[in-house]
């Protein structure tokens, strides 16, 4: 069985692997490695998703008329500064992650191409 899974499985011998492919698939391991890496960390941390959430429960209610305008808006101010960071930091993760993720992907892409063969066929 050993045999087979070397030959291609029909007993036809397969042609080893070019430089090109070789370099393909060191570059797709990289990259699925570090898809790995970062969906293995906490991204966002936690502490950030706590602070966005405090700080979005401290909003006023569209509906609420307690404070005086000026007030309010100054409230709302100093609200979106301290949002500012957290928010920044979550849009950070999650373009790194989209990033790797569509790297690996086009490095996947390209093996699938290599394996096809310039007829479109699978060698």
């Amino acid at each position: 069985m050993d045999h087979r899974r070397r030959s291609g499985g029909s007993g036809a011998k397969t042609r080893p692997p070019t430089t090109e492919a070789l370099q393909h698939w060191t570059q797709t391991l990289t990259s699925l490695r570090e898809v790995s890496r970062l969906q293995s960390q906490p991204s966002p941390p936690p502490e950030a998703v706590r602070k966005i959430d405090k700080w979005m429960g401290s909003l006023p209610s569209p509906a609420s008329d307690d404070s005086p305008p000026s007030e309010s808006f100054e409230n709302l101010k100093a609200i979106k500064q301290k949002l500012i960071p957290g928010l920044t930091e979550i849009k950070a993760g999650a373009e790194a992650e989209a990033k790797a993720i569509s790297d690996a992907l086009a490095n996947l892409q390209a093996l699938i191409a290599l394996r096809k063969g310039p007829d479109g066929k699978a060698t």
